[in-house]
Parts: structure tokens; sequence; C-alpha cells
């Protein structure tokens, strides 16, 4: 593919540059290698918040594999990170591929509107139960978390005894539970509408003029898709 070869030209020319550079000035060797890793067909990055600059450890963009396949890739992200639930992962993966899809579709305002409410009615309709497990892993004793217990630690102190490092937990209405001690309380789908689903659709949703609680609470809907 011409990109590549001309991406991985200009890594090579940048090493060059560098090389000589740092001979010609500091009598040092370069020791600095820039390398091509890969071509993104779409990129998304987001802000990150309360500024109107981007990261460059958290992005989101679609790729080709080696096969020739198209696949979402995912850095610093939810998608990316163990301590997210299944809930939000597929949440953002599902948002992602419908933007990056439908890109210049002039109705994807009403698209993106759309995947948010569904999911978050099937959230509180109890279809998406089996997505709501969290794992987080106990860095210290349970004894040592004296001045304030995290949801996770809480449920570790549930159990009689726990083989894993890492607990496997739900929100509850009645608190943090672990999967392997559940007391019957339902779950606390408000928890996951706003700490799950909420801060993965706002990164994106914001750059639509768009917000999560309006569409979720039927507020503003004949405002969402005006131009």
């Amino acid at each position: 593919m011409a990109v590549h070869k001309a991406g991985h030209e200009l890594a090579g020319s940048l090493n060059d540059f560098l090389g000589k550079e740092l001979r010609s000035r500091f009598q040092v060797e370069s020791y600095l290698d820039i390398e091509f890793e890969k071509l993104f067909l779409r990129f998304f990055m987001p802000t990150i918040r309360g500024r109107d600059a981007g990261s460059k450890k958290r992005y989101a963009g679609l790729i080709r594999d080696k096969e020739g396949k198209l696949e979402l890739y995912f850095a610093g992200l939810e998608s990316s990170r163990r301590d997210w639930t299944a809930l939000a992962k597929d949440f953002q993966a599902d948002l992602f591929s419908l933007i990056f899809a439908e890109y210049d579709d002039p109705d994807l305002k009403e698209s993106l509107a759309e995947l948010v409410k569904n999911r978050h009615d099937q959230l509180f309709t109890g279809q998406l139960d089996r997505k709501l497990i969290y794992r987080k892993g106990i860095s210290k004793p349970l004894k040592d978390y004296t001045k304030t217990a995290p949801p996770h630690v809480r449920a570790a102190r549930m159990l009689d005894e726990f083989e894993s490092r890492v607990i496997r937990y739900v929100m509850t209405v009645a608190g943090p539970e672990p999967v392997q001690k559940r007391s019957g309380a339902a779950f606390d789908y408000n928890h996951y509408s706003e700490k799950q689903l909420a801060p993965v659709a706002d990164m994106v949703l914001r750059f639509f003029d768009m917000d999560f609680y309006s569409i979720t609470t039927n507020q503003n809907q004949l405002n969402l898709f005006e131009s």
C-alpha cells in the first residue's frame, strides 16, 4: 500500500535527520528511533476534561488488519481498561463503529441518539445484566483499608475467602456485592447509567452538541437534530 510505504520512508528520513543533527550539533549518536506503526482510516481523540486539548494517550481509531478486515483500536479509553464493565466497553465500541461507518451521513446524530436511548432502555429492562460485572484488583491486605473502603474492597470483605486478588463484583441497591455471594438485591441501574454509560456517551456526544441526559430523559429531543 502506497501510504504504508510513504510512512516507512518518512520514519527513515526522520531518523537520518536526527542522527546527523545530533552528531553535528552535539557530537553524540542518536538513540531515538521513529517508527511507522499504524495507519488510521478514521481517528478520534477526545479532549481532556475542562480543556480544549486532547491527550496522546487516549484515542480511538479504525484500522485495517493484516487480512484486510476493518477493526477498532482503542488506547487509554474504557474499552482498553480492565476496571470498566463489559457494558461500557461494548457501548463504546458500538458508538465508534457507528461514527466511523456513518461519519458523513446527515442522519448520524439521529442514529447516535437512537443507539444511546436503546442501550439505556436495555439496561433498565434487565437485558444487559450479564455485562454489569466490575473487576478490580486488591493492592494490599483488606485490614489496611482503614480511612476509606472503595467498592471492590467492601465487596471483598463479604467473602469468606478469595482465591484471586482480582475481585468480581456488581453494584446493587444495597451496595457493592461480590458475584460469588449475592444477597438478591436488585442491580443499581441508575449507578450503571451514570457511571458507565453516561461518561462514554458524553465523551463523543459533546462533539455533536448532544448529551446523554437529554437523550435518555427525552428532554429537548426536538432540538437534537437541528442543523
